[in-house]
């Protein structure tokens, strides 16, 4: 598996603007770093495919914060490269963050390890129950996931090849909406007005337009 390295942490500051932010940078490769306020704390972090610890530092300093406020470090590997192999012989499968169910654009896994567990519990159930193929099915419905596809690791790997310039341009798309709901035609229309992009027309058009398919699996 691939791996990008990410690090949090918790913060004894209190804030209840609810305000979730994310940074990005051309040193973190396609990673992000996150502010998530929970009321009397705050989660701060980073992943990235470069040290995770000078990229923290980078957040922490970006929003000005307080080292002696730091309660707790916490992180780990997350992998970004697709599904990792299912183990039948030695009758076990992987889920989740282990089984490599995270998005390789977003990083994110929560939802990926419910929905994995799930699935995967359930064939495990009908392997004792005496179905023979149920792993090896699970194992084929798991792989058409969205976040196997080619599609989705090419838009990692050009994310992470993005400069600063055009990671500013890439986030200004949007203006606050939710990409999603971007029609194709304005989309490219947006694209085209920023020149970092228009150099890179496919690779945005890839990235941005992605993502509806995740909305069937719940992702």
């Amino acid at each position: 598996m691939t791996f990008m390295r990410a690090l949090e942490v918790k913060l004894g500051i209190g804030d209840d603007s609810g305000k979730l932010m994310f940074l990005v940078t051309a040193s973190l490769r396609g990673g992000y770093g996150w502010y998530f306020p929970r009321g009397d704390e705050v989660n701060a972090g980073v992943v990235t495919y470069g040290d995770p610890v000078r990229e923290l530092e980078w957040v922490l300093s970006t929003l000005n914060i307080d080292r002696n406020r730091i309660r707790s470090h916490h992180g780990g590997p997350i992998p970004v490269s697709g599904m990792g192999k299912v183990r039948v012989d030695e009758s076990a499968i992987l889920v989740g963050d282990a089984g490599g169910f995270t998005n390789p654009v977003s990083k994110g896994g929560i939802v990926g390890a419910l929905f994995s567990g799930k699935e995967g519990g359930q064939a495990i159930s009908r392997s004792l129950s005496g179905d023979e193929k149920a792993l090896e099915s699970w194992e084929n419905r798991m792989r058409e996931h969205p976040a196997f596809t080619p599609m989705n690791l090419d838009r990692n790997r050009f994310l992470s090849g993005l400069s600063d310039e055009a990671l500013d341009a890439l986030t200004s798309l949007v203006r606050g909406r939710d990409i999603w709901t971007l029609r194709k035609a304005e989309l490219v229309k947006e694209v085209w007005r920023r020149p970092e992009l228009r150099r890179n027309l496919k690779g945005t058009l890839k990235l941005a337009i992605g993502g509806r398919e995740w909305v069937t699996w719940a992702f």
